[in-house]
This record gives structure tokens, sequence and C-alpha cells, in this order.
């Protein structure tokens, strides 16, 4: 744009020249006047060429930084899609973990329960021995139930890294000027998690 300026005053620069020659009714006979007027038309000519091609590199600048501008914009995209899956994932781990804690309490429960029947049915051998069985497998399937648990809570932090990572970059993309609350405000605040 300042370079289309400069080009416009070259040329009123020139075109007053000329009607500056026209007007005062002066020709150019002696081979000095032609000779500055050919210097001087040679100069605008050069400032002009000069000019246009520094317009031109500005134009292929301006064209690289559209370029990686959208490339920028595709990776921020790609970013919050990421956010918001493990977000999911987060949301989902939770209400597994949820589950696996009240199935661990309910096994817990009957766990009591059958100790108390063992206390009332002592005398009954076979009967002692079947509860016993009964409680073995339970305290497996506890033992299963508190291991997958234990995963689960791995599998949760491993995702809370994640997450705080992503909200780090997200933040160090907004520090470096990248307009990361218009986008989220724009773009992911409406997605449905």
């Amino acid at each position: 744009e300042n370079y289309g300026g400069l080009l416009r005053k070259i040329k009123d620069a020139y075109s007053e020249f000329i009607l500056s020659c026209k007007s005062t009714s002066r020709v150019l006979n002696s081979p000095g006047e032609s000779e500055l007027m050919k210097k001087e038309i040679e100069q605008l000519r050069h400032q002009l060429t000069v000019t246009s091609l520094e317009k031109a590199n500005l134009e292929k600048d301006l064209d690289k930084q559209k370029m990686s501008y959208g490339r920028i914009e595709e990776d921020k995209k790609k970013l919050l899609n990421q956010w918001e899956e493990t977000k999911q994932e987060l949301q989902e781990e939770k209400e597994l973990r949820d589950h696996i804690q009240v199935e661990s309490h309910a096994l817990r429960q009957k766990i009591e329960e059958i100790k108390l029947q063992c206390k009332n049915e002592h005398r009954n051998i076979k009967s002692h021995r079947k509860l016993i069985k009964e409680i073995n497998k339970i305290a497996r399937a506890k033992f299963e139930i508190e291991e997958g648990n234990q995963n689960l809570k791995g599998d949760l932090e491993y995702y809370k890294q994640r997450e705080q990572k992503l909200l780090y970059l997200l933040f160090l993309l907004q520090k470096r000027n990248y307009p990361v609350q218009d986008v989220f405000e724009s773009e992911v605040r409406d997605i449905p998690t």
C-alpha cells in the first residue's frame, strides 16, 4: 500500500512536470535540457522498478504469513479437538471409577453379611466351608476390582497430566497473542460434552 502511494506520487510529479513544460510552451531544443530530462526520466523509471520489486517481495511475504497463519489455525483446531477428546475420556474414566467404587462397596457389604452368617452357622462345617469358598471368590473379585481401580487411577492421572499439558499449550498460544479465547468462544463452547 505504501509503495502504491509512492508510485502515485512519482506519476503525479511526472505528469505535473510534463504539464508545466506544455503550459510554459517550453521547447527542449538544447541538448543539455534534453539530457537532463532523460536523466530524470531514467531515475523515475529506476525508482518505479525498485518500488515494484519491493512491492512484489512484500506480497510474497504476506502470502507466506497467510499460509503460516492457516497452519496455526489448523493446529489449534486439532489441539482443541484433542483437548475435548481427553476431557471426554477423563469423564468416562471418572464414571467408571465411580461405578467400581459402588460395586466395591456392595462387595464389602456382602462380605460383612457372609461373615455374620459364618458366625451364626459356625457349627455347620459344610456350610462353613461353602461360605469360605464364597468369601474367597468375593475377595478375589474385590482384589480384581481394586486392581482395576488402581489401573484406572493411573489412567486418570495420565489424562490429568495430558489435560494440563493441553491447557499449558493453550496458555502459551494465548501468551503469544494467538486468539485462543475467541476461537474457544466461536468454535468450541457450543460443542456438547
